[in-house]
């Protein structure tokens, strides 16, 4: 009988590495995933409140959020003072680009209090905006997240 050494591993070892290796993958991506769609939300959610707190101390010398009867030059107040002039020209309203869509500002025309409005947010992000304590804005009453479309939120700020 001859005595054969064989090395080297089988094909259904390999088989079994690859397959522990795929699941692996998988689950990094996923992780991945879920870290930067947190991030996308956490970032809106700064932005917000940060455009909030912007537009009060802009105002705050003046007690109102009134326009003055000017909109474009409300615009180019808040897009200079309060979004360091990288508004988005095509837009009305002051605006800028968020993770998703934009985030645009309006004056309400009684001056006692002012609007952002978040564009373009995707259904599992909105959930999360939805449940998240604000602090110096409110959601509007009423808002839902629509499953397989992106959503539009409002806030109000006094």
């Amino acid at each position: 009988m001859k005595n054969i050494n064989e090395s080297g591993r089988s094909m259904v070892e390999m088989l079994g590495v690859l397959a522990i290796i795929g699941v692996l993958t998988v689950g990094a991506m996923s992780t991945v995933n879920y870290g930067i769609e947190s991030f996308r939300v956490r970032s809106v959610y700064d932005s917000v409140e940060e455009t909030a707190r912007g537009v009060a101390d802009l105002y705050s010398w003046k007690r109102s959020y009134a326009d003055d009867g000017d909109a474009s030059a409300t615009k180019a107040k808040i897009c200079k003072n309060v979004f360091d002039d990288k508004c988005i020209e095509s837009e009305t309203n002051a605006a800028i680009k968020t993770a998703w869509g934009n985030l645009s500002v309006a004056l309400d025309e009684n001056g006692a209090e002012f609007h952002i409005q978040v564009t373009g947010v995707p259904y599992g992000s909105c959930n999360q905006l939805l449940n998240m304590d604000w602090i110096n804005v409110s959601l509007d009453s009423g808002q839902t997240c629509a499953e397989g479309s992106t959503t539009t939120l409002n806030f109000t700020a006094y």
